[in-house]
């Protein structure tokens, strides 16, 4: 199942199948390039490497003859299926002629045609810029820290380029206590960083579980709360 929250379910398995690019779609393909965003102008970031798109492909991989595809469905009670491994930005009537030069598909009808998306965003997380200036701006006020983020090292949406910078700005704040952090909406505790403090990961509201911390002058302690 997708998610761990809430009862557990046994999910019925269904088949899925594969085939294959082949020279004609390719041929197709190539020939629309000049109106991928991808690759005329209109984007100009890159795509995720875990997931290129079939223009890129032929770009990057121009010695190979054919590519594999997956044909997925997308749930119990539907017909539509997912074609992964052929994901794009080119336009549709473009995709639909690469897509019916493929035996297996060449009687295919599209829902939804691919498509291409350009995300922006401010900083990197974490701001390392940030945190240095949070750690060397008015320090002496302040004689204990705690630490409060959303996403620990490690996970998918941290930068972990970068994680051991981030654990050296860490401890430059003023004694730091321990981080909390609630990515993975659970009651549980790591120490991510063998000389580092301990991370407590928190619960969201609707599990109804609760730290109530108590920091004192020398230290801190806490109890779980279960309502």
């Amino acid at each position: 199942q997708f998610s761990f929250m809430g009862p557990h379910r046994v999910l019925g398995q269904l088949p899925c199948w594969t085939c294959y690019t082949n020279k004609e779609a390719h041929d197709t393909l190539r020939a629309g390039l000049a109106d991928s965003p991808l690759f005329n102008g209109q984007i100009q970031s890159i795509g995720p490497r875990y997931c290129p798109s079939i223009e890129t492909k032929l770009v990057t991989f121009p010695d190979k003859d054919q590519h594999p595809l997956f044909i997925e469905p997308e749930g119990e009670d539907t017909n539509e299926m997912y074609l992964n491994g052929f994901s794009s930005s080119m336009p549709i009537d473009v995709q639909l002629e690469a897509i019916h030069k493929i035996p297996a598909l060449r009687d295919a009808v599209a829902y939804r045609p691919g498509y291409a998306i350009e995300y922006d965003y401010s900083r990197p997380v974490p701001n390392l810029d940030f945190m240095e200036q949070e750690t060397t701006k008015d320090g002496e006020r302040f004689d204990r820290t705690v630490l409060c983020m959303h996403a620990p090292p490690y996970s998918e949406q941290f930068n972990n380029n970068v994680a051991k910078a981030f654990n050296f700005y860490t401890k430059m704040y003023p004694k730091l206590l321990f981080c909390l952090y609630g990515h993975g909406h659970q009651m549980e505790q790591h120490r991510f960083f063998d000389d580092g403090p301990i991370y407590y990961e928190v619960c969201n509201a609707p599990k109804r579980h609760y730290y109530i911390f108590t920091i004192t002058h020398e230290n801190y302690s806490y109890e779980i709360i279960d309502f």
